[in-house]
């Protein structure tokens, strides 16, 4: 969230993650993102991609994981 107020973004300016409703749920935690999603993201905000790294899901499991 600190990436979004910063760039002054909404939930619609990250299709990194999905359509606004897989935003909002990435955000208040009920979802977490995949790798390719933290890959993005990381790219997009131009940080270390460990920044997302615990907040993916094992795609065998559907749990997260660190």
């Amino acid at each position: 969230m600190f990436f979004m107020a910063r760039d002054n973004l909404r939930q619609q300016d990250l299709p990194e993650i999905g359509n606004k409703a897989k935003v909002s749920e990435a955000l208040s935690g009920r979802r977490a993102i995949n790798l390719r999603q933290a890959k993005a993201l990381s790219e997009r905000f131009n940080v270390d991609l460990s920044l997302f790294v615990g907040r993916l899901t094992n795609p065998l499991r559907g749990a997260d994981f660190d």
